[in-house]
């Protein structure tokens, strides 16, 4: 079984598809670097990697415009896409699972994990990635700036450690508690890639409502992995929101995967 599912997750990471996700997050990576480098030049500012940070995995541009929301939204799209892509590639021993141990809910239970354990590799790809980019062209100098007193306030006199730390758990909570959403969902629905396309608009428009309408956020999906706003210590109560949303949304997707027949 376990030769089954090592060779499954090698599969499934050089596939051409998730290859061109990460291609398209990559992309999307620098984006936010070239519109970071514009502002410090454009209002005179240093600025540094722990700016990058934020606003790019951080999901936090300041100034921020219409197309922050449309590009923050794709990120998080394509992040998902490679994630659940991956996860679907499971699919057939997730049967198998379920016919050895008879168990709709043990097998529900291994899906999770399976989920959590993706959901954590691709969290580190992506940070590694900005990390390396951010490095590479903005230096390795972890201090606040001048953009970071100016832009992120909130955030200015936090530890580059503790805010890089607290910043990873709360985008892996986030990516992880749309995935069982979605999980949860699509398994009721037959037309896939209809639901997806319904979900990123759904999404994109609740964040269009929490910029420019204040609504909570806890009615816009897409900032659930995001920085916005925050300053430390609501960042640990969205991290614990995280959490509790996703608990409750296992529970949830259960009796969602309770009327699945699968055979």
């Amino acid at each position: 079984m376990m030769d089954i599912i090592f060779f499954q997750f090698k599969h499934s990471f050089i596939k051409k598809k998730n290859i061109k996700f990460f291609i398209g997050i990559l992309f999307i990576l620098f984006i936010f670097l070239f519109k970071i480098k514009h502002y410090f030049r454009e209002y005179d500012l240093n600025g540094g990697l722990k700016d990058y940070m934020i606003f790019s995995v951080g999901g936090w541009e300041n100034p921020i415009l219409f197309t922050s929301l449309l590009e923050w939204s794709f990120f998080i799209f394509l992040i998902l896409c490679m994630s659940i892509n991956i996860t679907n590639d499971f699919e057939k021993l997730y049967i198998i699972t379920l016919n050895r141990i008879g168990s709709k809910l043990k097998s529900w239970i291994y899906i999770c994990i399976n989920e959590l354990f993706f959901c954590i590799l691709i969290t580190i790809l992506v940070y590694v990635s900005g990390l390396l980019i951010g490095g590479s062209f903005l230096g390795y100098n972890p201090n606040s700036t001048g953009y970071t007193r100016v832009f992120y306030k909130n955030l200015c006199d936090v530890n580059f450690g503790t805010l890089l730390i607290s910043e990873f758990i709360n985008f892996f909570t986030g990516i992880y508690l749309l995935q069982i959403i979605i999980r949860g969902f699509s398994s009721i629905f037959h037309k896939i890639n209809t639901f997806y396309v319904f979900i990123l608009i759904v999404c994109m428009f609740s964040g269009f409502l929490f910029i420019y309408s204040n609504i909570p956020k806890i009615l816009c999906p897409i900032f659930y992995p995001s920085l916005f706003s925050l300053n430390l210590t609501s960042l640990y109560f969205n991290i614990f929101m995280n959490i509790v949303l996703t608990i409750l949304f296992i529970i949830f997707g259960y009796f969602l995967y309770l009327k699945i027949d699968i055979n």
